[in-house]
């Protein structure tokens, strides 16, 4: 791998730029499905059973309790790799999944300098898009999000298969899709990559079909046994998450919103209109002009071939996601699709020698790294209260005596950045506590408050009230952590269960009297 000296600053100092940004991230605690998924691999070590649980997940869904179709062996077994190596500690996991996402970039360098030293073009080209892929707002949900590890690890190996490939070792290419495709299940559009990238290199010349049909039908037979292993263990093949319908179906009605989930995912996360305007018609004014000089400059077929891959990822997700959240929470799922998003538009660096359109890149670049400076500080935030609730938790519990049981709300999400979703039990469970603790502090989100009117007054309380022969059906005691005060703590009265309105109205109160995060 080589460096010219321009490339090679801009590339380190976007690295460091990083590590000093993610410090708070490092030092802060796990966040979301991040905390579950290390459970799982904690569970499945004390009993004994990690290889046969690791084993499983090559037959099974890594989300079965979710309804969902997610295959994804490898990614399951990188994490649990990492807890043998370093237990809980949230530090090593965070730090890790930070040295993955620079390794991505550091990846996508060298795969593209490799292509534009074979037309002798300018490789600042591929530092630009490099340190672009970085500095991405979208990025901070895998950088910051141990759980972002899946697509972390697509990506890893779409740049390794697409490096073989155009350097012709198949079988090197063949692996790093096979691992790709154990990673997660948008590696399958890998495959029609490699297809467009046969026929950027060989369209037009004698044989040209007969070589693109050569160099990637191995490809396109493994993708093929992919989906039919899919099909043996899910009963179906492109389907990821739990919704009703064919794929013809769910196209048709997604197409209507998904204007709106690109739209919440790629902005929904600054909350800035003007720097988001600025984003907006820095970024389309750069597609246009680099759509009018691949014109010019009679390449337009590599302009194509770059677009292909933007039109082919957002088509996969057309079959998969819905509206979105107008927080930006979602943004991992954009993930493999902004190298070929920077790559189109610094298309013109190739060949470019305009003083003026260099500095509209750098302009560009800067606004990147302003509004990338905004989500990391809510995903840094985010950690940081993740890091006091989880600490605080041993304190709660030992101000509950054994018969009573309290609820502790915790934050679904900071802006765009996932806090407590799908982790609740698992902040006040071993090994992220050195005890069980559920017993006697529950934490539960927001949109589940009516929900835990409901359970109370039911057998449902005594399914994790283990402690106590004669519990209290009822929460005693009410916690939330507020940014000003810290923990809060306040009794339950029994009026307070009388109704939903009583109920909410308690909570809305706790929340605005001590500003709780929530």
């Amino acid at each position: 791998m080589r460096f010219n000296q321009p490339s090679a600053w801009l590339i380190l100092g976007t690295i460091a730029y990083l590590f000093f940004m993610h410090l708070g991230s490092i030092n802060g605690q796990l966040l979301s499905d991040s905390f579950s998924l290390i459970y799982n691999c904690y569970g499945w070590q004390q009993a004994d059973q990690m290889s046969d649980g690791l084993l499983s997940m090559f037959y099974r869904s890594t989300n079965e309790a979710g309804g969902s179709f997610m295959f994804r062996p490898l990614a399951i077994a990188s994490l649990c790799g990492d807890y043998v190596l370093w237990g809980e500690q949230a530090f090593a996991h965070k730090l890790i999944q930070l040295l993955w996402h620079i390794g991505n970039g550091v990846l996508l360098y060298v795969l593209l300098a490799k292509v534009v030293r074979c037309y002798q073009l300018d490789t600042r080209f591929a530092a630009v898009t490099a340190c672009l892929f970085l500095l991405s707002h979208l990025t901070p949900e895998i950088s910051v999000w141990v759980a972002g590890r899946f697509d972390a690890l697509v990506q890893t190996f779409m740049f390794l298969c697409l490096y073989a490939y155009w350097s012709q070792k198949r079988i090197w290419a063949l692996c790093f899709l096979t691992l790709a495709l154990l990673s997660k299940e948008s590696a399958m559009v890998i495959v029609p990559m490699l297809v467009s990238l046969s026929c950027f290199r060989h369209w037009g010349k004698p044989n040209g079909l007969m070589t693109i049909s050569r160099e990637s039908g191995l490809f396109i037979i493994l993708l093929g046994l992919y989906l039919v292993y899919r099909w043996f263990i899910f009963g179906q093949t492109t389907q990821v998450y739990s919704q009703s319908g064919d794929l013809f179906e769910r196209i048709m009605s997604h197409a209507i919103t998904f204007p709106t989930f690109l739209r919440h995912t790629l902005l929904g996360a600054v909350d800035h209109l003007m720097l988001c305007g600025v984003y907006l018609v820095l970024m389309l004014g750069l597609y246009g002009y680099s759509f009018y000089r691949a014109r010019q400059r009679q390449m337009l077929r590599l302009w194509l071939f770059v677009a292909s891959g933007i039109v082919i990822i957002l088509t996969a997700l057309l079959t998969q996601v819905g509206p979105g959240e107008s927080s930006g929470t979602g943004a991992r799922l954009l993930y493999i699709v902004i190298p070929w998003q920077m790559a189109l538009l610094s298309l013109p660096m190739l060949y470019e020698t305009r003083r003026s359109y260099r500095f509209v890149m750098l302009g560009f670049l800067l606004v990147a790294t302003w509004m990338h400076c905004l989500v990391l500080q809510q995903w840094i935030a985010a950690s940081q209260i993740s890091k006091k609730l989880v600490s605080q938790v041993p304190d709660m519990a030992q101000s509950v005596d054994q018969d009573n049981w309290s609820l502790l709300l915790v934050p679904d999400h900071i802006g765009p950045a996932l806090l407590a979703r799908n982790a609740q039990a698992a902040m006040v469970l071993p090994p992220f506590q050195k005890q069980v603790y559920l017993n006697s502090v529950v934490p539960f989100i927001w949109r589940d408050l009516e929900l835990w009117r409901e359970r109370v007054n039911t057998s449902f309380v005594q399914q994790f009230k283990t402690n106590s022969d004669q519990p209290n059906i009822q929460p005693l005691y009410a916690f939330c952590l507020s940014g000003q005060t810290g923990l809060v703590k306040q009794a339950i009265s029994e009026d307070d269960f009388l109704s939903p309105q009583e109920w909410q109205s308690f909570w809305k109160k706790l929340i605005n009297d001590h500003r709780c995060y929530h």
